[in-house]
């Protein structure tokens, strides 16, 4: 009988599989071939617990390291007569082992810096030197607090999403002021929506699947934000606290238990494109309808879908009945017009 050609794909297809996910690093990371005159250079999933050496590389702005297993980061200073990497912009460390950043030596004029899942616990003061940075990410480590930005007054991108925060520091963000324009705490353990007074440069905020209940007055001066995501919370009632946010393009609030957008002003929202109201508890057209027509001229996107009021009525029904409160609608759940 011959054999099933089938079974020798699979075959292969295992090895492949079991030679990509080895667990010994590459031993010749040293090997690989480093052009002069590159600028820049992507080592991604090499497996390797160490950088080749960069110090031809005097023309590099951006290097990519990715997948690796470095647990430290060292780059050769700029040294007169040659060596180092003096045009290094940016540098992308994603997924590495990454633990205690104190041994870490950070090129100084560095813009961008992405250190996302790692094992950080801590950053102290181990950015502090980078004065330069405008965009720092720091997805899934496991820090419990905002620490070591104060020197970061260029910094105009902060992402801190899935790590074990459980509050905002203010005092921290102050120093950040005068150019965040975007915040990302997504997926953390806030419980109150604060420290934020100062961010009014602020145009987009993430406080995404956290344990808020309430916002208050917490966003009371983020009057420049376009873009607001508050999805899979604990907000309940009527979402109040939003009403000063006029110049709000993009309001997420799905997965909630709203019962209500009646009397908290949310019709002065008078710029919003995209409000995302699915999955919360909106059982009434009442307490729904007056603020979708006061919000009609602008809005263009509408997820409603997964409340009693969707589900209660048939669909057409339901579409219908949107459709006539927001004239212009392009889209409402799923479906484009």
């Amino acid at each position: 009988m011959s054999a099933d050609p089938k079974v020798k794909e699979v075959q292969v297809r295992v090895e492949i599989v079991k030679l990509n996910k080895g667990d010994e690093p590459v031993p010749d990371v040293e090997d690989v071939p480093l052009d002069a005159n590159a600028t820049t250079l992507d080592l991604t999933n090499l497996r390797a617990t160490k950088l080749p050496d960069l110090s031809s590389l005097r023309q590099l702005q951006k290097l990519t390291f990715r997948q690796n297993w470095l647990t430290s980061f060292s780059c050769l200073p700029p040294a007169e007569g040659g060596g180092g990497c003096p045009h290094l912009t940016e540098l992308d460390l994603y997924e590495n082992k990454l633990s205690d950043l104190r041994q870490c030596h950070w090129p100084a004029d560095l813009v961008t810096l992405d250190l996302s899942f790692n094992e950080i616990k801590h950053l102290d003061d181990s950015v502090r030197p980078l004065t330069h940075l405008r965009e720092l990410y720091l997805v899934a480590n496991r820090l419990k607090r905002i620490e070591g930005i104060t020197s970061l007054t260029r910094l105009r991108l902060l992402e801190l999403g899935s790590n074990a925060l459980r509050s905002i520091d203010g005092e921290q963000l102050r120093a950040v002021s005068g150019t965040l324009e975007e915040l990302w705490l997504g997926r953390n353990k806030i419980t109150a929506v604060e420290g934020l007074d100062s961010l009014t440069k602020l145009k987009k905020l993430s406080i995404q699947s956290n344990r808020l209940t309430a916002i208050g007055e917490g966003l009371a001066n983020c009057t420049q934000l376009r873009e607001l995501y508050l999805s899979h919370n604990g907000l309940s009632g009527a979402p109040a606290g939003l009403s000063t946010l006029t110049l709000l393009t993009t309001l997420d609030l799905a997965g909630n238990k709203l019962t209500s957008l009646s009397g908290v002003g949310l019709e002065q929202l008078t710029h919003l494109d995209e409000l995302w109201l699915n999955d919360n508890a909106l059982a009434s057209w009442d307490e729904v309808e007056p603020v979708l027509r006061a919000l009609a001229p602008s809005l263009k996107t509408i997820y409603l879908e997964n409340n009693p009021l969707q589900k209660l009525q048939p669909q057409a029904e339901y579409v219908a009945r949107v459709r006539a409160a927001v004239p212009n609608l392009e889209q409402l759940d799923a479906t484009l017009f």
